[in-house]
């Protein structure tokens, strides 16, 4: 057991970069006992990222536009209420498609 635990994060370096500073004597409590469910920790936290960049997105026009900070809220209706934000109050966004926001 103990040497499939040092293995594992060398084929899943999402793990592995979960686990950084986790000490090797606790990895056990963090890691499924299966390959198939390590692979899906390993997906899951890939997803989160991804949802965390737009997360990141979504509160930054938010904030910009002056809107409540709902982190949740879909990224296209969003943008949607920005720009219509920005044509009430003349400012309009460009639309070269980048609309300015990160």
């Amino acid at each position: 057991m103990e040497n499939r635990i040092q293995n594992i994060p060398n084929s899943y370096s999402n793990v592995r970069r979960m686990l950084h500073k986790v000490p090797r004597q606790l990895w056990y409590i963090f890691l499924p006992e299966s390959d198939d469910k390590l692979a899906a920790m390993e997906t899951a936290i890939i997803a989160r990222r991804l949802r965390d960049v737009e997360r990141n997105k979504v509160m930054a026009i938010q904030k910009a536009c002056g809107f409540p900070l709902r982190p949740n809220e879909s990224l296209a209706e969003v943008t949607t209420r920005a720009r219509i934000h920005g044509l009430k109050n003349g400012a309009g966004l460009d639309r070269s498609g980048d609309d300015n926001f990160p």
